[in-house]
């Protein structure tokens, strides 16, 4: 590395670990216990934009940090039920990813994935199967969980 990049990246560096990474200053409160946390079971409901009036009750139950590897259970207003693995990605800005692996049973035999907003005990965002799913039709709607325990 020439001498001049070194000159650039060492204080660069040094600066950044000298922030510390932020925390909560003396004015502000500090958040609920496990309120920030993604582990535990998650219900709430997901509607079908390709099916109006179609609604199912999904709970997501999510295992420890860091992987959040659990499972996903739905039942929705068609009598049609199931549930496999779910996989939960946090990302900045409150953002988080469920990517659910199919279930025969429901949303066409196809895995789901959601792109959410976290907001304290509370994830809402865009739901959707795969395109590609060779077993039924793509779908798409909304998906609302809170945060049971």
């Amino acid at each position: 590395m020439p001498n001049n990049a070194r000159l650039v990246l060492v204080p660069l560096i040094l600066g950044l670990l000298a922030c510390g990474g932020g925390g909560h200053s003396p004015s502000e409160p500090s958040p609920p216990p496990g309120s920030d946390s993604l582990t535990g079971t998650w219900a709430g409901t997901i509607t079908v934009d390709s099916s109006p009036g179609l609604t199912c009750s999904v709970t997501v139950e999510l295992g420890e940090a860091p992987d959040y590897v659990g499972n996903w259970q739905t039942q929705c207003s068609n009598g049609s039920t199931g549930g496999n693995l779910v996989f939960a990605f946090p990302l900045p800005f409150s953002q988080v990813v469920l990517a659910a692996v199919r279930h025969s049973a429901v949303f066409g035999g196809c895995g789901w994935s959601s792109a959410g907003t976290k907001d304290g005990r509370l994830i809402s965002g865009d739901w959707s199967t795969a395109d590609n799913c060779q077993s039924g039709p793509a779908l798409r709607g909304r998906m609302s969980l809170a945060k049971q325990n």
